[in-house]
């Protein structure tokens, strides 16, 4: 197994709460890819810092 990348997602859900009013949760997930002989395989690791600071930015650019 050979690394090849990491890389940063964040899953984003938006939907209404109990009291009706939007509600956005971001998960930040890091990844490490690796090739193997049957092709590309993804672990998830502890999330970076990097992608857990964009998560928080979105939120707030989302909540003004």
């Amino acid at each position: 197994m050979q690394f090849r990348r990491l890389i940063n997602r964040m899953e984003i859900e938006v939907g209404a709460n109990a009291g009706g009013q939007t509600s956005i949760d971001v998960i930040s997930h890091t990844i490490a890819e690796y090739t193997t002989q049957r092709g590309p395989t993804e672990v998830e690791e502890k999330a970076s810092a990097d992608v857990k600071e964009d998560a928080q930015k979105l939120l707030k650019a989302c909540h003004g």
